[in-house]
């Protein structure tokens, strides 16, 4: 597992790359390593932006920081930005949370 993969520097903050499972029966954070993501299960479905919500809620639980969508909005395949957090500390949460 090597979540350094998904996490990489930006100005500002990080960006994740994550890939979004939408109406899970149960919620779950994993690794993705053929796709180089972070695998988010979600129970919200994509209908209505649930799942967006159940990502950006859980991450900013997560991080104690404002997450926004960079790109992937109407995708599985996201790419988040946390503001001000640095890379190692990022890393060092999603590993923590997948323990």
């Amino acid at each position: 597992m090597n979540v350094n993969e998904a996490v990489r520097k930006a100005l500002n903050g990080v960006l994740i790359d994550v890939e979004v499972v939408p109406g899970a029966d149960k919620k779950g954070l994993f690794f993705d390593g053929w796709r180089k993501r972070i695998k988010i299960k979600v129970k919200g479905r994509a209908l209505k932006n649930e799942a967006n919500d159940d990502v950006l809620s859980f991450f900013s639980k997560l991080f104690d920081r404002k997450v926004k969508i960079f790109s992937g909005e109407h995708s599985r395949k996201k790419t988040l930005f946390i503001e001000d957090i640095n890379h190692d500390d990022a890393v060092r949460k999603i590993g923590e949370m997948m323990k």
